[in-house]
């Protein structure tokens, strides 16, 4: 099967789930239902060719999170922040760390594959959503390029 087949029978079956108000499987793995829901397709094809990849860059963004929120920029909020060029930073560089550089444009790009119907529209700060997809990858691409395979080994540089 082709990876959106996949993607598609696997979508089916969580359906039938919910419609059946099925307790069993369901019920334990609302949360990566959850997360499954809120994937691109770009995302879920990748999570399907490389699921042991989309276990890191899981970890890699609750790490990112998690610096995020101890970090100077705490007190900011929403998009367009220092806050959000930090996380978005942060992220990939460590996805660079642990899996490797192509890898981590790929998760990063296909985030940003949003087919959002308010793309266009402006947000709160005067920005449309493309604007913002724009500066969340020039973000992702400077954390990218801040990890060196060659000066920051995994083995004696701290995340």
């Amino acid at each position: 099967m082709t990876s959106p087949e996949v993607s598609k029978q696997f979508e089916q079956k969580l359906d039938n789930l919910q419609q059946k108000n099925s307790f069993s499987a369901l019920a334990s793995y609302d949360s990566y239902v959850a997360k499954w829901n809120a994937l691109t397709e770009a995302e879920k094809v990748l999570v399907i060719r490389t699921t042991g990849q989309a276990l890191i860059v899981d970890s890699m963004r609750r790490k990112a999170v998690e610096y995020e929120a101890n970090s100077k920029y705490k007190g900011l909020d929403g998009n367009g922040t220092k806050r959000d060029a930090f996380r978005h930073a942060i992220w990939n560089a460590l996805m660079v760390k642990y899996i490797n550089k192509l890898s981590a444009y790929a998760w990063a790009t296909d985030h940003e594959a949003q087919d959002d119907p308010s793309y266009y529209d402006q947000y709160f700060d005067g920005f449309t959503g493309r604007q913002h997809k724009v500066m969340d990858l020039h973000n992702k691409e400077k954390g990218r390029d801040s990890w060196n395979f060659w000066t920051d080994s995994i083995l004696w540089t701290s995340d």
